[in-house]
């Protein structure tokens, strides 16, 4: 029986053929290395292959990394090829089309992830995750753009975001997004996926800005890409005036929501001097149109001595008369040399956040406004020392963890634990050091209650840590030489959502370490799942070995995580294991020096040359990951974690109307928010 072929099958019970290069995916390198052996080298890899190929025509691979095409290559094969042993060249479709109809005998099942056979170089998935946060959020705003434009237009966006998935895709080739080519590649990689990201950033907003022409000027209109019904926060800045009355959001249905003022915005944009005889030509160059300092000119004033503007997002006065207004400066000046005071003052702006229901695929028109404060329902509250928002809490703990419980009792204990230890290996595999020092107390915390609800709530925990600035090649341990790190952490509970926000970020001054993220778990669990391609994969603790690579048990995954009563909600491709049955612990950061090193503590072959990517050690790069904690007894399908890891990573849009005060709200096609008005 053939072994070279075999079904390979999903979990809905499709299946598709695959071949099996049980040799790699360059066997024929070897065999026609020396053109004058290569009749020999042919047959004795018949020989030693028969019971794999049963008699079908054996597939040789001609190339590997890196490596050009023989221009000889046509040459060997007339001159070699025989009746006995013909060699045709073709393409791997080729191949299979001459294979025929019947099905392979064997089918299997499971993610084919095995060190077994080959080596598979799990480390990739941990290197420069800044490349990987390119490539997630790259995807993210295509799949927002398209959806988007789909639901509002019927304008042709293709050709955009067509491009831009022929950046992605270009970027997803062997050795590129996962970041384990030079410094050189991953730049070139990096600027594809900002290109993509910048194609579907601007069908995007050209989409909300159709959106908006049906909105107020003073209003706006929440916009959910999510093909369900939902509820989201959204940030918005609207004048206040001088009043500090409570303040509300009117949808235009008449539905009054709960608003949470976040912040306030400088008013004073500009007060500088300068002399008379440069002042017209530098404010005049300074005005484009109406705008100036990002703001519209809604009145000014001009007394011997002082230029004043005031400028609004929305401003009252209808026009801007610029001829006037510079016929007027200009004979100012002419009269009153000298000295010149040049003021910008904005309206009070208050940024204020409103949960907004939002319908499939459509659009709420609403607008901030004072009024009486109303209840908010399931909303945050800080609570000894901690978040609370009835589905779920949050409470920091003294080392700057965290306790997070659910409303049907799970309690996870020390989320957020951070682990530093060296890392000898190269961009391909982690590689533990001959001897490691782990560091994972802080030796300081701070915490500061950023917001305190009733929509969002945020505390800041930032941590400081001793860690090794470097491994110490004569010791092949981490060096004594310790540097100081500050690692903020934003703990983020939201009104209605039962999981909690984590934000980590650091500026890394160290190399040859990894840092990851634990989630201990209430007690031991006997596997984890996660989000693959197009389904959730199961895996237990263990990885299968045999081959010249350690079987390390780090997984990849997208999107969610989950172990026993915790799942974790990621935005990017994220390594994970399940560390002594007890923990999840994500990779933050892996840094090191090297493509590859010849002599591997993990891995008995070299994975590529070992060419210096002092890149990859990310010196002085700012890494942070986002993520998200669901505390749940039933586990992972119980808590909607496909459903959450989508309201996670897409948020509700939010755009100001751009209609006039007479426009109407946007309720075409499917799925107006309210009635066809916004508030009056």
């Amino acid at each position: 029986m053939a072994e070279h072929s075999f079904l390979w099958e999903s979990p809905d019970g499709s299946a598709v053929r695959v071949e099996y290069l049980f040799d790699g995916y360059g066997n024929a390198l070897d065999l026609l290395a020396i053109p004058e052996k290569i009749p020999a080298a042919l047959a004795g890899y018949r020989d030693r292959t028969r019971s794999r190929w049963a008699g079908a025509p054996i597939l040789g691979m001609l190339g590997t990394d890196h490596m050009a095409p023989d221009p000889r290559l046509m040459e060997w094969v007339d001159r070699y090829g025989d009746e006995a042993f013909p060699i045709t060249v073709g393409t791997l479709e080729d191949y299979v089309r001459r294979l025929g109809p019947d099905r392979p005998a064997r089918t299997i099942r499971g993610e084919l992830r095995s060190h077994a056979r080959g080596n598979i170089l799990p480390g990739v998935f941990s290197i420069r995750r800044g490349l990987k946060t390119a490539m997630s959020r790259a995807e993210s705003l295509v799949l927002e753009a398209e959806r988007l434009a789909a639901a509002h237009t019927a304008a042709d966006f293709e050709p955009y975001l067509g491009m831009a998935w022929r950046r992605i895709i270009e970027s997803s080739a062997h050795d590129s997004v996962v970041g384990s080519g030079t410094d050189e590649t991953v730049q070139q990689v990096d600027a594809r996926l900002q290109e993509a990201a910048q194609l579907a950033r601007s069908v995007r907003d050209d989409v909300l800005s159709r959106v908006a022409r049906d909105v107020p000027e003073d209003a706006f209109a929440a916009v959910n890409s999510l093909p369900f019904p939902r509820s989201g926060l959204v940030e918005l800045t609207i004048a206040r005036g001088d009043a500090d009355a409570p303040l509300v959001a009117e949808t235009a249905d008449g539905a009054i929501l709960p608003a949470q003022p976040v912040g306030e915005l400088p008013t004073v944009l500009g007060d500088e001097t300068m002399d008379a005889s440069v002042l017209v030509t530098r404010v005049m160059n300074r005005i484009h149109g109406r705008e100036l300092f990002g703001q519209l000119i809604d009145a000014y004033r001009v007394e011997p001595g002082l230029l004043e503007f005031s400028v609004a997002e929305v401003p009252a006065a209808p026009v801007f008369d610029i001829a006037e207004f510079a016929s007027a400066l200009k004979a100012a000046v002419g009269s009153s040399p000298g000295s010149w005071q040049l003021r910008i003052l904005a309206q009070r702006r208050t940024r204020v956040l409103v949960d907004v229901p939002v319908p499939a695929s459509g659009t709420t028109a609403l607008r901030v406004r004072p009024g009486a404060e109303v209840a908010c329902d399931g909303g945050v509250r800080c609570v000894d020392g901690g978040l609370a928002n009835g589905a779920v809490t949050a409470t920091v703990e003294a080392d700057g963890t965290l306790t997070v419980s659910a409303a049907d009792g799970t309690m996870l204990r020390g989320v957020g634990a951070l682990v530093d230890g060296g890392d000898s290996g190269d961009t391909y595999n982690y590689g533990p050091p001959a001897r490691d020092l782990l560091v994972s107390s802080p030796s300081e915390v701070s915490v500061e209650v950023l917001e305190e609800g009733p929509l969002r709530g945020v505390i800041r925990v930032v941590r400081h840590y001793a860690w090794p600035r470097a491994l110490d090649p004569a010791t092949g341990g981490r060096s004594g030489d310790t540097v100081d790190v500050p690692v903020v952490m934003d703990v983020e509970l939201r009104r209605g959502e039962p999981f909690v926000r984590l934000s980590v970020r650091f500026r890394n001054p160290a190399a040859d370490h990894r840092l990851r993220l634990h989630i201990p778990l209430p007690e031991s669990v006997s596997g984890s799942a996660s989000e693959g391609q197009f389904a959730v994969t199961r895996r237990g603790l263990t990885a299968e070995g045999g081959g010249g690579e350690h079987p390390l048990p780090t997984f990849p995954a997208y999107r969610f995580i989950s172990a026993g009563p915790a799942t974790v909600l990621v935005r990017e491709a994220t390594e994970y294991e399940i560390v002594d049955a007890q923990e999840i612990a994500l990779t933050v950061l892996r840094a090191v020096g090297s493509m590859s090193v010849n002599v591997h503590p993990l891995r008995d072959e070299p994975a590529a040359a070992e060419i210096p990517v002092p890149g990859a050690q990310e010196l002085g790069a700012e890494v942070g990951i986002e993520l998200a904690v669901v505390p749940s007894a039933e586990g992972w399908s119980e808590a909607g974690a496909v459903r959450l890891s989508e309201l996670f990573t897409s948020p509700v849009a939010a755009v100001r109307g751009l209609g006039g005060r007479g426009g109407r709200c946007p309720g075409r096609r499917r799925g107006c928010g309210s009635r066809a008005t916004a508030p009056a």
